[in-house]
């Protein structure tokens, strides 16, 4: 046999067995990006605000606030990032706000005697619902914001507050509930408050 065409056989027969064992290993699969490895400077120089809760925007719980952040980013129309930034954190407050005046309703449902329009329907729980979201809809129209921020790789974060005397009001001027439902929300309020903000904080853990 000549010994050129022998070396030239084995050559091909062992591409052919390299290109077996190529077409069946198994594609491990690439284990996915960490935050940090695809926005890495996304937080760097971030506020407290952002990074824990955003109650540390205040030096002291002298007066009882609610706050929550929003953010946006891919776009390069800072007018555009801010509005949509300030609707995404109103949306996550009201969740909130809802959950929570729900809850006052339902305790005052449980002590609420003597007859009125809200007595009459405290086992309705359609009328518990629309009426939280009345409030809080009304709730959030107070809010203000507070403070903004834009990352290094163009997030734009905001954070929006609600105290708590502007939530009483609120609640005050809203003259499609009865005086007394006002009066036993309005009392609540501060109790409400600090649950609420406890849960804020906590989600930032």
């Amino acid at each position: 046999m000549n010994p050129i065409r022998s070396i030239a056989r084995c050559a091909a027969a062992l591409l052919l067995a390299l290109a077996f064992v190529a077409c069946h290993t198994p594609t491990l699969p690439t284990p996915p990006a960490t935050p940090a490895e695809v926005m890495p400077q996304e937080m760097s120089g971030a506020p407290d605000w952002v990074t824990k809760s955003c109650r540390t925007h205040w030096d002291d719980d002298s007066e009882a606030h609610l706050c929550a952040v929003g953010a946006v980013a891919g776009t390069l129309n800072p007018a555009l990032a801010r509005t949509a930034a300030i609707a995404r954190a109103r949306t996550e407050l009201a969740r909130s706000i809802e959950t929570q005046v729900q809850a006052l309703l339902k305790d005052y449902q449980s002590t609420a005697t003597g007859g009125g329009q809200f007595a009459e329907k405290t086992g309705d729980e359609q009328y518990i619902s629309d009426t939280s979201k009345q409030i809080t809809d009304t709730s959030i129209a107070g809010t203000m914001l507070e403070n903004s921020w834009v990352s290094p790789n163009g997030t734009y974060y905001v954070m929006i507050s609600l105290d708590l005397e502007t939530f009483r009001e609120s609640i005050g001027r809203d003259q499609s509930l009865p005086e007394s439902t006002r009066s036993a929300i309005a009392e609540r309020a501060k109790a409400a408050f600090d649950e609420l903000a406890a849960e804020i904080d906590k989600q930032k853990e």
